[in-house]
């Protein structure tokens, strides 16, 4: 990167894939002269050469002076060239698409025209969000742009992105924020809140879990390790689990639940009043169309937490594989809320 008070200068090599070249070259011409099948050494040194033939450099060049953000891009075969004048440039994101094999996901720069054009740098993807994250950082700081979108396209529709904004929904006022646990650097999922209602000092935590997982027992012990855990690894403070010492998995739930939630609080009596007919069946609906298996890997559901507690109602999933699911999970906050609201003053009278 070069950078001065006119000009900044990032330049995009294709290392992996010129030592992958040059690996796969090297490969065939050796076994082609120590006399090995021609056709096999053929393969391998036709792979490199196309590894190096298609390999581009992305030079990105931010210009204060003539107002302009150019990107080059040049490979042996193609070269192409985008200019975009500052004053049309409305963001610069981070886009996250589902691999081929729907283990993990890619992510690639993405530029934001007024005009809602989305200008991609590159027309492929590839994995690791934090450099590209980091490079549009620097863009941002120098185009002036404000750093509204640390959720990268692709997890939420575009109307939702600006993560600080408050929205209202049915009277319902929320937002939506990026999501990082520790084993990405990535923010691969969201959480929702809602500050629309609030319990008085007692928390209710339910997570979703697989079809068929006990939820009492002893796996119910080993429940309340991993749910004092992911409150942990999911940013809740103890602001937002009072007594947390004194929480206990609550049993039995509905039906409906117990086959596909676990649920953790501080007061059992006032959980049961939280946890009503309506909150069941919007749950158990979610669970239904988003289960989650026993033995899940890459890109599969996420998991649904749902917390009831002193600051607000939150919702928190990783993997929404679609933007449009964003909205079936605002549409739940929204119903949780308002299942709660109509009982607000039963359940504040007993308390």
């Amino acid at each position: 990167m070069q950078q001065n008070d006119s000009q900044l200068v990032i330049r995009d090599v294709p290392i992996f894939q010129w030592v992958f070249a040059f690996l796969f070259a090297g490969v065939g011409t050796l076994v082609i002269n120590q006399g090995g099948p021609p056709v096999f050494g053929g393969i391998f040194a036709a792979v490199g050469v196309g590894f190096l033939l298609f390999s581009s450099v992305l030079t990105i060049t931010a210009d204060r002076i003539t107002r302009t953000l150019k990107l080059d891009c040049r490979s042996a075969l193609r070269h192409t060239l985008k200019q975009v004048h500052f004053d049309e440039i409305a963001g610069i994101n981070v886009e996250r698409n589902v691999s081929g094999g729907k283990r993990g996901f890619t992510y690639r720069l993405t530029l934001l025209r007024k005009d809602g054009q989305v200008i991609p740098f590159r027309s492929s993807s590839s994995s690791g969000w934090k450099g590209k994250e980091r490079r549009a950082v620097q863009l941002r700081e120098f185009l002036g742009i404000q750093d509204s979108n640390r959720i990268p396209a692709g997890i939420l529709p575009a109307e939702l992105l600006q993560a600080a904004e408050i929205h209202e929904t049915t009277g319902v006022h929320w937002r939506i924020q990026p999501m990082y646990t520790a084993s990405y650097s990535a923010p691969t999922g969201v959480r929702w809140h809602s500050p629309d209602f609030k319990t008085p000092g007692i928390f209710l935590f339910v997570a979703q879990k697989a079809e068929g997982q006990p939820s009492r027992g002893f796996l119910a012990s080993l429940g309340s390790m991993f749910i004092r855990q992911a409150l942990s690894l999911h940013g809740f403070s103890p602001e937002d689990t009072p007594a947390l010492e004194q929480a206990v998995t609550l049993a039995p739930l509905e039906p409906a639940l117990e086959r596909h939630f676990m649920a953790y609080t501080n007061s059992p009596s006032s959980a049961h009043q939280l946890l009503n007919s309506r909150v069941a069946a919007q749950l158990a609906d979610w669970a239904a169309r988003y289960p989650l298996k026993q033995l899940q890997r890459g890109s599969g559901n996420g998991q649904l937490m749902t917390l009831f507690g002193p600051n607000g109602v939150y919702l928190a999933t990783l993997n929404l594989l679609q933007p449009d699911q964003a909205h079936e999970l605002v549409s739940l906050g929204v119903e949780l809320v308002k299942s709660q609201s109509a009982g607000l003053g039963q359940f504040s009278s007993t308390h």
